[in-house]
């Protein structure tokens, strides 16, 4: 395999008879520009030249970075070029391009056949190859459309070619082709680019170049040459001519108008390079000019030069934006160059206000005041030569050129040359210009030479006494060196900025403010504008174009507005920050360190910001120190580093802080005497030494003499001492953390002092403020009335006074002046006092008495009345908050009662014995029940009674309407929609009583009344209802509470004895038990009281005193099976069985709110006997039970531990279900009714569970039954269907399934004997498929299954088109099909069926890269697999019929 070069002619393909002379020059362009780097031979073929090397030692890689430079050249790759066979082409493709195929995700191939023996096609190449690809890279997949690398095979005569995506050429003409032209070059960005675009059209480039020195240096020159080493690079050798220029500038602005000066300057500038163009054998002359640019570019001022020159005037950049310019600056590698700040003839003298549209005729009188025959009779030229193939600088000191006819020293490249009159006749005279120049090294050439720099405010500020360019570019300069355009905040920096400029030899000098489009001026820096200094009538904003300032030295620093152009009369000056961080810093026993800065700037600059931060730059005595510097700028960003070694004039070296200068680390070839102007030292990066001179920018090493000294003042804000000052002794660079100390009161302005150590003493105030504190004005219940904050040791002003019910507000509980902390003040009040007078019926007064605001009043003796039992006070009297009257009150004595027949309707009231202060529940009953619709009835009771509450039983259907309580209470129940009467006997109310704590033993009575004018009871028929009233007795005696057997005494046995009352043990009945059992004082003996009384005896603190009334009320029992979500149950489960068959039924919690007392009773229907019960452990304690019975009690009590949260079964029930059972459902139930049965929580509160019954199912013997379910092919049910055991199923209808036939199902589906699945049958359909070319003709035609794919037959041909296609896909076949060849027309890429002149035209735009690549089949004509100017000539001889 060997290694080539394949290029392609772009646009010379065009060329007619002379394509010859066009390609051989190209080719020997190629010769020229690679002839250095080794043997090769350059081979014409086909449209492509191929570089092939001799041997391994020619470098094809620089070779390929100089074929990308050169014109004429469209395109280019490396290749492989192997024998053709096509093993070896397989076997090299993935080996050649295996670097390229490592870092792609797709890739396809494109095959080249031009030479048409080989026995394969372009198609099977492509194939093959691919195939080989894919083999040796799984990863790769294959993308026809937009691949990320394309693989080219080209077969042509004399080998095989294997290459990837083609790079993209310089493009053009090749340099030669196009003439020769004089380029007029200034150093700036424009005129690089025209000279670069005209050698891009074949065009010889020579140079001119007008320099005024001494206002435009060797350095301006310099850079000119600079720049055309570049454009050799793409255009080859470029002579240039230097022109010196100052004295005919002098002239022109001595005796001619200012704002004409640019304009007459380029008329003698157009006619000098005539004379020298036309003796060099130019054509024309380009300039870098773009219409509008600049004031002498205006279409007048063109014109205006254009008049004094014979040869036409080339501008190829005239419609250009700049931006657009920029772009091929940087392209071509001469933007940087090109923005250096020197200045080039055309700054010198330049008018502020050039005139933009000058007539000739004013232009012709002002020349009339010069010598025009006397300025350009005498001049001397620089000759200069740019050479494409090396550092321009080298080339100079090889030129052995002859410039007319003048032979040139090694190293010189001056000559002088006399023009002896305008008629262009000139003579020459030798000899080198003296003194000579001699060209400075590269390391050496840098951009600027400090003018002066001061220090002020931690800022550094340079001078630069010489024109930058542009406004923008002197500001990018200074970005690049680290620092900005100077910015003013202050009439003293004005004034340190206005003594710098004062140095300068200008008369202006750019700062860094700007404005935007709406006028608004702004610093560079970001900085607030809030100082400016303009002068009288500035910003004026001149022609709409002035959006930057400058100062104006001569007119005592004031400011102008001024444009984004260059003209000579300006310095500028940048700004550094003193707050630069060194990129690394090192120690050196404690007493030196070292500091690397990156910040660019000019030694003596360097020198100066090292000694303003205390130190100074870096000096070396020895290897060990040498290491260390070097070791520390290894990783900077700069390419060098100033150290502190300097030399004057023919004095010996040495160190600026006085050491011996014994020590050195020379680089090869140093030092040299760059300009004999003075002597500096640098360090590169490799750790040697370089000379430099002060225009140099570099990073620089500062070293310094440790530690310092940092104090830290503390103050308060008056400036007075706060705390004693912190000092101590910190090594420059060193961070520090010092914490603030604790100040009574007050808070520092720094809580911790930290930072890193400067090149000097430092001195840090922290500031200690007042702390404030917050005061928190509160009323009595803890609202907040107010708050505020208050400093410390200040006072906090009180709200208004609050006030507050029944009380007198008397102040605030603390003082609230000197506060010292935050503060909570709370309002204090007295109580008020009031008179409670107690009256009988007839006003009679009985009692007065002073009671305090919510206290309670005693009430006198109970008065007595005549024929009437008193019944209290009218109102109550505790919890008094006014002056107050209480009025006795009294109930008419009733006939003595007799004794009431057993079966007449009676409204019973419970008696029950109780002691004094406790709490009683006492019911209401009714018996024999006649029936009744409506029922009013009152309850009056004795003044030692207090009603609690009300509780309705809901025995009565409807509502329970009753007031507030009163004495007596009013209860009545109504039923407006009943239809028939409640016959109902049992509890109709429960009213629950607190017995006086001074209520002696004796009996209180309880009356229940009606009357038939406000209290009645009537029946369905509206006929009134007679019931017997019994009324009720609280007997209050001393009972003994807890004391359950009745011997005096409260002991364990009492507890043992109740326990088994509760659990309904035989030989514990009702009559054994005493009222002291009691012991909640609730009128009932339940769970509740043995859980009570069993904590007592356990001496729980909160159950010690006897009785226990904690109670919060009875709750009424659900009706059963109400359920509600969320809310607590008992859920019994449920049951299928058949008669005679047992089942096991659960009893189960469901969101138990906590529980430690259960009692339920389970009843069942008399076809279920219970046969036993297993209790599963969920509810904490012993389940307690007696025999089997119906209902079935059960009991769960664990008093000694917390609630019980479980949920789930809390016990099984197993029941037989009777032989004889018919089917039916037999309930199973479960009740409680706070008397026997009753659920408590921890607290001794009821808990409320709703009740799901269950039941036992008996159902019916049912016959066997089968299911028989009919599925599609993909398990689609169709049908189920249930068959009794030995019946038939019936069949769905058919189904049918998209490209299948249904024959049938896959078993039989009678006699069913057991659950049966029955699947359809099916068999696939074949369809044909014919593939007919563009005329019908059949060819082939083809049987495919259902969803299958057709294959296609080989691609048919026709002539003059490219088989595209087919007409329509042949995958997944579903019916027949009919596929027809497709075809484009080559050469119609438009589209329109016919080639035509602009299909040629967009074929050859898409060859210059002008338009891209689409439609390329059609587009490659000669099927070369590349877009030519070839394709767009077979185009065109298409269009025009010369082929067909």
């Amino acid at each position: 395999m060997k290694e080539i070069i394949l290029i392609k002619n772009g646009e010379l393909a065009l060329k007619g008879l002379n394509r010859s002379s066009f390609e051989s020059t190209l080719a020997k362009n190629i010769k020229r520009r690679l002839q250095s780097l080794g043997k090769f031979k350059v081979i014409r073929s086909q449209s492509t030249i191929t570089v092939e090397p001799f041997d391994e030692s020619f470098d094809i890689e620089e070779a390929e970075d100089q074929i990308s430079r050169i014109f004429g050249i469209a395109g280019y790759e490396r290749a492989a070029a192997v024998e053709k066979d096509m093993d070896v082409i397989l076997k090299t493709t993935p080996v050649y391009l295996s670097e390229a195929l490592k870092n792609a995700s797709t890739f396809k191939v494109e095959a080249k056949r031009a030479d048409k023996t080989f026995p394969l096609k372009s198609p099977e190449i492509c194939c093959d190859v691919g195939e080989a690809v894919l083999n040796a890279f799984p990863h790769i997949r294959v993308d026809v459309k937009n691949p990320d690398l394309t693989i080219v095979i080209e077969i042509r005569e004399n080998a095989a070619y294997i290459h990837g995506d083609q790079k993209k050429g310089a493009g053009g003409m090749p340099v030669g082709t196009g003439g020769k032209a004089a380029l007029l070059i200034s150093g700036g960005i424009d005129s690089p680019v025209a000279g670069w675009m005209m050698a891009k059209r074949g065009v010889v480039l020579n140079a001119v170049h007008f320099a005024s020195p001494p206002f435009t240096s060797p350095m301006s020159e310099m850079k000119v040459h600079d720049l055309l080493a570049k454009v050799a690079k793409y255009s080859g050798t470029i002579k240039l001519i230097t022109v010196p220029f100052t004295e005919i500038q002098e002239n022109i602005r001595d005796k001619c108008p200012e704002e004409l000066f640019t304009l007459i300057m380029r008329r003698y500038m157009m006619r000098i390079s005539n004379i020298l163009a036309e003796k060099e054998g130019c054509e024309a002359i380009v300039t870098g000019e773009s219409v509008g640019q600049v004031a002498s570019q205006t279409l007048t001022a063109m014109m205006s030069t254009d008049s004094v020159s014979r040869l036409p005037v080339l501008r190829p950049l005239v419609g250009m934006d700049k931006n657009e310019i920029v772009v091929i600056s940087r392209k071509i590698d001469t933007f940087d160059i090109s923005i250096r700040p020197f200045e080039d003839c055309c700054t010198v003298f330049t008018p502020k206000h050039p005139r933009l549209h000058p007539k000739p005729e004013e232009i012709e009188k002002a020349e009339l005041s010069l010598d025009s025959d006397a300025l350009i009779t005498s001049y001397e030229l620089r000759i200069y030569a740019a050479n494409d193939t090396a550092n321009p600088v080298n080339t100079v000191k090889s030129i052995t050129n002859t410039v007319y006819g003048i032979k040139l020293s090694p190293g010189e490249y001056y000559t002088s040359v006399t023009a002896v009159n305008p008629n262009y006749s000139p003579t020459y005279t030798t000899g080198p210009m003296s003194p000579k120049f001699t060209v400075p090294s590269t390391n050496d050439r840098d951009p600027l030479y400090p003018k002066a720099s001061t220090f002020y405010n931690g800022h550094l500020y340079i001078l630069y006494d010489v024109q930058t360019g542009c406004w923008d570019q002197a500001n990018e300069m200074c970005n690049t060196w680290g620092g900005h355009l100077v910015t003013i905040n202050s009439a003293q920096e004005q004034a340190v900025v206005y003594e710098l400029a004062k140095k300068s030899s200008k008369s202006y000098c750019k700062i860094g403010a700007k404005a935007n489009a709406s006028r608004q001026w702004s610093w560079v820096t970001g900085e607030n504008f809030s100082y400016a200094n303009w002068k009288s009538g500035q910003p004026d904003n001149y022609n709409g174009m002035e959006f930057y300032a400058e100062m104006d030295i001569k007119a005592g620093g004031t400011w102008d507005d001024c444009a984004n152009v260059r003209y000579g009369d300006v310095c500028f000056i940048v700004e550094h920050e003193m707050n630069e961080t060194p990129i690394k810093t090192y120690p050196v026993d404690n007493k030196v360190k070292y500091a690397v800065f990156d910040k660019a700037m000019p030694w003596e600059d360097a020198k100066n910001y090292c000694e303003q931060l205390g130190g100074h730059l870096a000096t070396i005595s020895n290897k060990a120190e040498q290491d260390i510097i070097a070791g520390l700028i290894v990783d900077g960003s700069r390419d060098a580093y100033s150290i502190g070694a300097t030399k004057r004039g023919l004095d010996n070296w040495s160190w600026i802080d006085g050491k011996e200068f014994s020590y050195t680390n020379w680089d090869d070839g140093y030092p040299v005497n760059p300009y004999g102007e003075g002597y500096y030292i640098h360090m590169v990066k490799s750790g040697k030494w370089h000379d430099i001179y002060n225009i140099t920018h570099y990073g620089f090493v500062c070293e310094f003499e440790l530690p310092y000294t940092l104090t830290i003042n503390y103050l308060y804000e008056n400036g007075s001492t706060a705390a004693p000052p912190y000092t101590a002794r910190v090594n420059y660079g060193d961070t520090y953390s010092v914490t603030s100390p604790n100040v009574q009161g007050h808070s520092p302005s720094r809580q911790i002092v930290s930072g890193t150590m400067g090149a000097t003493n430092m001195s840090v105030d922290v500031v200690y403020s007042a702390n404030t504190y917050t005061v928190t004005f509160k009323d009595w219940n803890g609202t907040v009335l107010k708050t505020q904050q208050v400093q410390y040791g200040g006072a906090a002003t009180a709200p208004a006074n609050p006030t507050r019910t029944g009380y007198t507000f008397t102040g605030w509980d603390k003082a609230f002046t000197n506060v010292t902390a935050n503060l909570v003040v709370t309002a204090q009040y007295s109580i008020n006092t009031y008179t409670v007078t107690f009256k009988d019926w007839n006003g009679t007064v009985l009692k007065t008495q002073q009671v305090q605001y919510g206290g309670a009043a005693t009430a006198p003796a109970n008065p007595t009345r005549t024929g009437y039992t008193f019944t209290g006070w009218d109102k109550a009297f505790t919890n008094v908050t006014a002056d107050l009257v209480v009025t006795a009150q009294y109930v008419q004595n009733e006939p003595v009662s007799t004794p009431v027949p057993s079966d007449a309707p009676q409204i019973v009231v419970e008696s029950k014995t109780t002691s004094a202060g406790s709490t009683v529940a006492v019911n209401i009953s009714i018996a024999n029940n006649p029936g009744f619709v409506t029922m009013g009835i009152q309850v009056a009771y004795d003044s030692n009674l207090t009603l609690l509450s009300v509780s309705d039983t809901g025995l009565i259907p409807g509502q329970m309407f009753s007031a507030e309580i009163e004495n007596p209470q009013p209860l009545y129940w109504a039923n407006p929609t009943a239809t028939a009467d409640c016959t109902v006997n049992g509890k109709i109310a429960t009213l629950t009583f607190k017995v006086a704590d001074n209520a002696e033993e004796g009996e209180y009575h309880i009356r229940v009344s009606y009357d038939y004018d406000n209290y009645d009871i009537y029946n369905q028929s509206g006929e009134a209802v007679q019931f017997a009233t019994v009324n009720g007795t609280l007997t209050v005696t001393d009972i003994v509470y807890g004391d359950v057997n009745g011997d005096g005494k409260v002991n364990n046995l009492d507890g043992m004895v109740l326990m088994r009352h509760l659990a309904k043990w035989p030989s514990y009945p009702a009559s054994m038990i005493s009222p002291g059992a009691d012991v909640n004082a609730d009128g009932r003996i339940n769970n509740l009281d043995g859980m009570i009384l069993m904590r007592h005896l356990a001496k729980w603190p909160a159950y010690a005193t006897l009785p226990y009334s904690s109670q919060k009320g009875i709750v009424a029992v659900r009706p059963d099976n109400t359920t509600f979500e969320n809310e607590p149950t008992i859920v019994v489960g449920n049951a299928e069985a058949a008669p005679g068959e047992t089942v096991r039924i659960p009893i189960e919690l469901a969101n138990n709110p906590g529980v430690v007392v259960m009692g339920i009773m389970v009843g069942y229907d008399e076809n279920l006997t219970l046969l036993g019960f297993e209790d599963t452990g969920l509810l904490p304690g012993q389940l307690h039970s007696t025999v089997i019975e119906n209902p079935q009690p059960l009991f769960w009590g664990n008093t000694t531990s917390g609630n019980c949260t479980e949920n789930g079964v809390i016990i099984y029930l197993e029941f037989k279900v009777a032989d004889d059972a018919a089917p039916g459902t037999y309930s199973i139930t479960v009740t409680y009714d706070y008397e026997n049965y009753d659920i408590y929580n921890y607290d001794g509160e009821p808990v409320e569970f709703a009740v799901q019954n269950g039941a036992v199912t008996v159902a019916a013997a049912q016959p066997e039954m089968h299911t028989v379910t009919f599925k599609d092919w993909d398990g689609t049910v169709l049908k189920t269907q249930e068959v009794q055991h030995g019946g038939d199923a019936e069949a769905p209808a058919d189904p049918t399934r998209v490209g299948y036939t249904f024959t049938g199902w896959d078993k039989a589906f009678t006699n069913i004997m057991a659950d049966l699945v029955v699947t359809a049958q099916y068999e696939i359909n074949t369809y044909t498929v014919t593939f007919n070319d563009w005329d019908g003709t059949v060819l082939k035609t083809q049987e495919v299954q259902y969803g299958g794919d057709a294959e296609a037959p080989a691609d048919p041909t026709r002539v003059g088109y490219t088989f595209t296609g087919w007409d329509k896909a042949f995958t997944n076949i579903m019916a027949d099909l009919v596929v027809t060849a497709q075809y484009e027309m080559l050469g119609d890429v438009d589209g329109d069926g016919n080639v035509s002149m602009a299909d040629a035209l967009t074929i050859l735009r898409m060859a210059m890269d002008i338009l891209p690549v689409e439609n390329q089949q059609i587009a490659d004509v000669d099927g070369d697999g590349f877009i030519t100017s070839m394709d767009a000539l077979l185009a065109l001889r298409f269009a025009m019929h010369i082929e067909q």
